[in-house]
């Protein structure tokens, strides 16, 4: 296989590894089984809230969230929902080329798309984790921005998201590098690792303020290890890991039988698989995340309905 291939792009190697695009799929799925079980979590909560007659109606608008009151489901739900759907058809719509472009070479058309589809997409994950970091902070009170501020700020970060949505797109009719997604590749990259930075602050401040507090409970924050932040926080350096990893081999990995010469991976599994068995990794990691933020609300509702009952019974 690594004899056959072809130049996708100047100065680069198309990587037509079975290891490569096999993972690709890979990721895909585990992508789309967490996506699954977040969706399903989301509709049972409306279920649920339907038979019991509650209005559980909330305005589409990110800064209209989070509500008053303290609900299961909240827009970090939807955000890690829409991050698992779109990351998982970056994985699905970008392993096509890398199977089929170097044997259907007459449908590089068609590969093309699909590669920018997923390079688009990619951009739509990285909105999608960057609202959730700005409902995480809402939620836990750390670094509120004002009403207009989060105004301005997701109207400025969609409106970039449209802008780059449509620069990925002119690229197809560029004569020079189509396939080239660096830039975006490592924009997308900084914006993980800023996630990832900003959730650990998130994590280190709950966990002074349970060490300041000798009940372990303040108002909007409970006792406890946040496996929810921790979780959150490890899957965003996992996936930067792995980005990091891939690059730091890209040199070595990507020449033909680079396994003889120096790469200290196998030609058929190199850098780029072993990095979507890294994001694979990470995309478990950060759907459990927000299971376990899903269950620590649920809780937090029953604990607050408990308290008004007794309350009223007093």
């Amino acid at each position: 296989m690594g004899s056959t291939r072809k130049l996708l792009f100047h100065q680069k190697e198309v990587d037509d590894s079975v290891g490569t695009y096999v993972t690709d799929y890979v990721l895909a799925a585990v992508c789309f089984v967490m996506a699954n079980i977040l969706v399903y979590k989301i509709l049972k909560n409306r279920f649920d809230n339907a038979a019991r007659q509650n209005s559980t109606r909330s305005s589409i608008l990110p800064w209209c969230w989070p509500g008053k009151n303290v609900t299961p489901i909240t827009m970090t739900t939807y955000s890690a929902a829409i991050f698992q759907i779109s990351y998982g058809s970056v994985a699905l719509f970008g392993g096509l080329p890398h199977q089929y472009l170097q044997q259907q070479m007459e449908s590089g058309m068609t590969w093309l798309i699909s590669w920018r589809i997923a390079s688009g997409l990619a951009i739509v994950s990285l909105c999608a984790i960057l609202t959730h970091w700005e409902q995480s902070c809402q939620q836990e009170h750390f670094l509120r921005m004002p009403l207009l501020a989060r105004k301005i700020f997701y109207i400025a970060l969609y409106l970039t998201a449209i802008g780059a949505l449509v620069m990925n797109f002119v690229r197809i009719s560029s004569p020079n590098e189509p396939y080239n997604i660096t830039n975006l590749y490592l924009g997308f990259m900084g914006g993980i690792m800023f996630y990832g930075w900003a959730m650990l602050a998130l994590l280190i401040r709950t966990f002074a303020i349970r060490c300041r507090n000798s009940r372990n409970v303040t108002k909007g924050h409970e006792g406890g290890t946040r496996w929810d932040l921790v979780l959150h926080c490890t899957g965003a350096f996992i996936i930067v890991s792995g980005g990091i990893f891939s690059y730091i081999l890209t040199p070595v990995c990507s020449k033909l039988n680079a396994h003889a010469t120096g790469c200290p991976l196998p030609d058929e599994f190199n850098h780029n698989a072993v990095m979507h068995l890294m994001h694979a990794l990470a995309a478990v990691t950060s759907g459990l995340g927000e299971l376990y933020a899903i269950n620590r609300r649920s809780r937090n509702r029953l604990l607050e309905m408990v308290a008004t009952n007794t309350e009223l019974l007093v």
